[in-house]
């Protein structure tokens, strides 16, 4: 191998790793942005949660919040109903039990 050969994959070699250098430097930059970005939008919702707190007036997590109590105080009357069905079933068919089915009355 002469000293041109050598010289000219020492020279590839400092060429990639200064591109490699490069794209890690971007990575790094990129992951800065997003990690600052996310920070300042949670900084924006803390501070518009708090206005809109202050001007008396829900959020999205109040709404979800109720929400979910409304699906459970569905579900809660959704099972009571069923229960009370039951029951009303029930006592008709006591009924129907203690009521002879031979008997009639007879009209004079």
């Amino acid at each position: 191998m002469n000293s041109e050969d050598l010289e000219k994959k020492l020279y590839g070699l400092v060429s990639e790793l200064g591109q490699l250098l490069a794209s890690e430097r971007l990575a790094e930059a990129v992951t800065e942005l997003i990690a600052g970005a996310s920070k300042t939008k949670a900084s924006l919702d803390r501070n518009i949660d708090g206005l809109l707190s202050l001007a008396n007036i829900p959020t999205r997590s109040d709404y979800r919040r109720i929400e979910t109590k409304v699906d459970s105080l569905q579900a809660s009357v959704l099972s009571l109903s069923r229960k009370v069905d039951r029951l009303a079933g029930a006592k008709k068919a006591k009924k129907a039990k203690k009521k002879p089915s031979g008997s009639r009355s007879r009209k004079a």
